[in-house]
Parts: structure tokens; C-alpha cells; sequence
């Protein structure tokens, strides 16, 4: 019932960028205050579903597909981390967007991190989840573009990728499993290799260090793709920072421990600035 009425009091649009468009949803007034959602990679906007339905009234939220996912075109490759930081940035200028609060998960928060370096006048707040300045190594990308181009996406393949990103009982239990099983099946290949290149490339260790914005980073404990280390390596980057974690959580808490993801997240909108917080996740509370 919850999603249904987001439905209802959000407005979907399209936004041409140049190249092609990139479909948004927007929900709120423009003059309160504004929080933007960056996705993951191989996912879309819908990831969200769950946040905004926990986030209340008073607050401008949109969402978006990134190039090559969802219901956004896919233009043709190669692109870098750049070309998805212009999207954004082109986005937000163009729905009139200024000192928002820009939340992005895993490689949304890469691009995140250089949208607030390029354009900081936009960005009063990050939120930074399960992510880095670096994720992986380069080769490593570049052999998963391959697979895809030669291979696509098969379940077996999916369910691979699902368990490095899911904690085990998620995948037991949740009934949202099948429909993103589905989702990442159908989805984009170019658009996939556009991300994994960009990813490759990508190293923010120089741009982020210098952010002054206040930002909340979050992490999982057991996320295998940016564990903890690797968060709090993030955090220590960013002087005005602070480190949060999400216990029984993966990779994705916005999908496994949406109300523990949404809690950090009001706290951090409602405080004055960066708190330091650990946020303990029952996972009973989210299946």
C-alpha cells in the first residue's frame, strides 16, 4: 500500500541529456529541502522504493536511472565515470537543483563523490553507502565486460552476483528476489560494460580528499564488496566525515535493511552536521 502511494505522489519524467534521456522520479515540493538518490550499478532507480517509502513528508526526494539502466536510454560506448557525473550534474541543473543532499549507493556513490568535487555549490550534504574512491581492479572489470559481451547475463550467472551482494537469508527469504533476478536478466549488456570500464578507470582518492561537504558514510558488516576496511578507508578520505555501519546487512542495505538505511539516513538530514552513529540491523526487521 505504502509503494502505491509513492506512486501516486510522485511525478515521473524524462530529461534529454544530449545523447538520449535519462528517466527521474520526483516526489515533494521544490522549496523544501532536497535529496537526490544515485543507484548502483546493474540496478535502477527502483532500488529506492522501499527509502521513500519510510522517508516522511517535508522533503523534495528524486531518483533516477543512470545511462544504460532502467528505463534510461543507453548511448553509445565507451563512457567513464565523468560522462555519469555530467548526467547528474546536467539533471539537477536542469530540475533546478541546488544544495541538496546527494545519496549514492555503491557505484552511485562514486559518482556521487565526483558530482560534489566538480560542482560543490549543488551538494550541501553526501551520503556515501557501501562504496569507495577505488572498487576493484581494473583488469578484473574489463574481464567481467568481456564475459557479458560474449556470454550475456543467464540465472546462473545472476545468482552468482547475488550472493556476493545479499546476506544468505535475504536470498532465502525475501520475496523481492525473483523480480531482481528478472531485472538484472534483462538488463542492459552495453550498459553494463559502460559501468564496468567506468569502475576500472575510476580511482577518487585525490578529488574526494579534498570534499569540505558533510557526509555520512555507511557501511555493512557483512557487505564482500566494500567491507568495512574499505568503508572506513572512504571516511578517513573526507575530512568532514563520520563512519557508520549497518550490522547484518550487504551490499545493498537500501534492499536488505531499507528501515536501518532509512534511520541513518533522517538522523543525518535532521543533525546539524556529521554525527557518529552505529545503527545495529535485525535483519528479522526488514524480510
Amino acid at each position: 500500500m505504502k509503494n502505491a502511494l509513492i506512486d501516486l505522489l510522485a511525478v515521473e519524467g524524462r530529461f534529454n541529456a544530449g545523447w538520449g534521456s535519462l528517466a527521474y522520479r520526483e516526489r515533494g515540493d521544490r522549496n523544501e529541502p532536497t535529496v537526490v538518490f544515485v543507484h548502483a550499478m546493474s540496478f535502477d532507480q527502483e532500488i529506492w522504493r522501499d527509502v521513500f517509502s519510510l522517508i516522511p513528508s517535508g522533503y523534495r526526494l528524486i531518483s533516477f536511472d543512470l545511462r544504460g539502466h532502467g528505463k534510461s536510454d543507453t548511448p553509445t560506448l565507451p563512457y567513464d565515470l565523468h560522462d555519469y557525473a555530467s548526467d547528474t550534474i546536467s539533471l539537477l541543473d536542469h530540475l533546478q537543483v541546488k544544495d541538496c543532499t546527494l545519496v549514492g549507493m555503491s557505484f552511485g556513490g562514486m559518482v556521487a563523490q565526483l558530482v560534489a568535487s566538480l560542482r560543490p555549490e549543488l551538494i550541501g550534504r553526501l551520503v556515501l553507502s557501501n562504496t569507495a574512491t577505488k572498487i576493484g581492479i581494473h583488469e578484473d572489470w574489463l574481464a567481467a565486460a568481456e564475459e557479458a559481451r560474449q556470454h550475456g547475463f543467464t540465472r546462473i550467472n545472476t545468482m552468482s552476483d547475488l550472493e556476493r551482494l545479499f546476506p544468505q537469508r535475504f536470498l532465502d527469504t525475501s520475496p523481492l528476489i525473483d523480480a531482481i533476478v528478472q531485472r538484472r536478466m534483462n538488463r542492459s549488456v552495453e550498459g553494463y560494460i559502460g559501468c564496468c570500464h567506468a569502475i576500472g578507470s575510476a580511482d577518487l582518492s585525490g578529488s574526494s580528499s579534498e570534499l569540505d561537504q558533510p557526509t555520512l558514510v555507511i557501511g555493512s558488516d557483512e557487505d564482500t564488496v566494500t567491507p568495512p576496511d574499505v568503508v572506513e578507508t572512504l571516511a578517513a578520505t573526507i575530512p568532514n566525515s563520520s563512519t557508520n555501519m549497518i550490522f547484518g546487512a550487504g551490499h545493498l542495505p537500501c534492499l536488505d535493511a531499507p528501515r536501518a538505511f532509512t534511520e541513518l539516513l533522517m538522523s543525518f538530514l535532521r543533525s546539524p552536521g556529521p554525527e557518529i552513529a552505529t545503527q545495529e540491523q535485525n535483519p528479522k526487521d526488514d524480510l
